[in-house]
């Protein structure tokens, strides 16, 4: 059931994930600085 489970939420924790990420570059885009991605 738990196995079941990881499958059916993984993808939709990915897309989450690639959302905050694409996000995450808009609001670094209009700030202009990006505080930690060029480390």
């Amino acid at each position: 059931m738990l196995s079941g489970l990881s499958k059916l939420f993984k993808p939709r924790v990915e897309a989450l994930g690639l959302e905050i990420g694409a996000a995450n570059l808009k609001l670094v885009e209009l700030s202009g600085n990006p505080p930690a991605l060029r480390a």
